[in-house]
């Protein structure tokens, strides 16, 4: 099916020390109350992948879809990433990252600040350490019982130079080698992936979450899937399928790209930053947590948000 007819068709780096557990693949990220992240049986069976080894995986990315059913159901229980800068993290992500674990019931949903966002060179962010430590606040707020564990994953952190997204997707397939991945992209950032580096090669890595923002949607991601992907192949509705998954397909390699429906919040952080630059109240724009690390800190915050 073609892909124009969507519409109708469906409803500063620092490198791990040797010794350290970040270099062994086998990292499991520290959640809220110090419970370890641990995952069930493997996807493909009780002997795992047998696709060959990380380094194999990572000169061929269609190991990863091998045995994926072209379907219109959702994957069952992926490994959802969530990545962004975070300067400051608001309540629009914890709103998005919670309405998407809900849907998709993910395993865990990571949280993955930028080191070095190479698309933001033109001023300062916030130290990692403390964005880092604004995630973790923002996360101590949220009410249980969760869809599933929020963590904060530094893995961008490990590598110097800049962040690049299919570079990071890499090494957490081969760090989580059981697990299929879900990365979530704004549906203004889906319009501009082919930019990115290996930007059309990043389906092949880990199945694409879009997601609305103000003055993105469908029809803008329809356009945008056209131009990136015009190997996709539309799949039909599956019955199983929750009914936010407005539209998906599926590569031939096996990456899904899908477009989930949820409310959208008017809300981003360099509106943030600008009220908190103001002298504005941020409050219910940012977490409990992260607006009291940001009003202790507000000298230095300030200092760097207006450079």
């Amino acid at each position: 099916m073609e892909l124009q007819g969507i519409l109708k068709a469906m409803p500063d780096g620092k490198s791990a020390e040797p010794g350290d557990p970040r270099r062994t693949g086998q990292e499991n990220f520290p959640l809220p109350g110090g419970c370890p992240l641990s995952f069930g049986p493997p996807a493909n069976g009780p002997e795992g992948d047998k696709s060959g080894s990380g380094r194999d995986r990572d000169k061929n990315t269609s190991t990863r879809g091998r045995g994926y059913a072209k379907t219109g159901q959702v994957v069952a229980n992926p490994l959802f990433l969530f990545g962004g800068s975070f300067d400051p993290p608001h309540t629009g992500h914890l709103r998005a990252a919670l309405e998407c674990a809900e849907i998709l019931r993910p395993s865990a949903c990571l949280f993955i600040p930028c080191a070095s966002p190479p698309h933001k060179t033109g001023r300062r962010l916030l130290p990692f350490t403390l964005r880092v430590d604004m995630l973790r606040a923002a996360l101590a707020d949220l009410a249980e019982p969760l869809p599933c564990p929020f963590s904060v994953c530094e893995v961008e952190n490990e590598r110097p130079g800049p962040s690049y997204t299919i570079d990071t997707l890499k090494l957490l397939t081969v760090r989580f080698p059981d697990k299929r991945l879900t990365f979530a992209l704004g549906c203004d950032d889906f319009r501009q992936l082919a930019s990115w580096r290996q930007g059309r090669e990043i389906p092949d890595v880990a199945d694409i979450a879009v997601l609305p923002r103000s003055g993105y949607g469908l029809g803008d991601f329809a356009a945008a899937l056209a131009q990136l992907r015009p190997d996709a192949t539309l799949l039909p509705p599956g019955r199983e399928s929750p009914p936010e998954i407005e539209s998906a397909c599926v590569l031939p390699l096996g990456g899904k790209i899908m477009y989930i429906s949820i409310p959208t919040l008017d809300l981003s952080s360099s509106l943030t930053r600008a009220r908190f630059l103001r002298g504005r109240d941020i409050s219910f724009l940012v977490p409990p947590g992260v607006l009291a690390l940001l009003r202790g800190n507000a000298p230095y915050v300030k200092k760097i948000w207006e450079e």
